[in-house]
C-alpha cells in the first residue's frame, strides 16, 4: 500500500526466488520491519528509500538506505525490542541490528 500512495518515492526490492524460501519467519516481522523503514526517513522522487529483502545464512534480512527527515520522530525502539523478545522465544536466537550512516539493517533468523 505505502508503494501504491508513494508511487516512485519508495523501492521495494524482494530478492527472494520461490524455491529458496523453504523456512518460516515469525509472523509480522517483515511488515514491522518495512514499516520502521518507512516512518523513520524520508522518501522523494529523487531521493526514493530503497527497501531490500533477502535472505543470508539462516536469517531474512531487511535493508534501507538512511535518509534522515528534517525532524526526526523520536524512537524508542520498542518495536525492535519486542520483535528480538519474540524471535528469541521462539528460536532462541537474536535478531541482528546493523548501522552505518548509508544503511539500516536488520537480520532476523528463520524458524527452521
Amino acid at each position: 500500500m505505502h508503494q501504491i500512495r508513494n508511487e516512485g518515492k519508495i523501492a521495494l526490492h524482494i530478492d527472494i526466488k520461490e524455491n529458496e524460501y523453504v523456512h518460516e519467519i515469525l509472523p509480522v516481522s517483515l511488515q514491522l520491519l518495512v514499516e520502521n523503514a518507512i516512518k523513520h526517513n524520508m522518501a522523494t522522487v529523487d531521493k526514493p528509500l530503497i527497501i531490500h529483502i533477502y535472505l543470508e545464512n539462516g536469517y531474512i534480512v531487511v535493508n534501507n538506505n538512511i535518509q534522515k527527515m528534517a525532524t526526526q520522530i523520536a524512537s524508542t525502539k520498542i518495536g525492535l525490542k519486542n520483535l528480538n523478545e519474540r524471535i528469541r522465544l521462539v528460536t532462541g536466537k537474536e535478531i541482528i541490528i546493523s548501522k552505518s550512516e548509508e544503511y539500516f539493517m536488520v537480520k532476523v533468523p528463520l524458524i527452521i
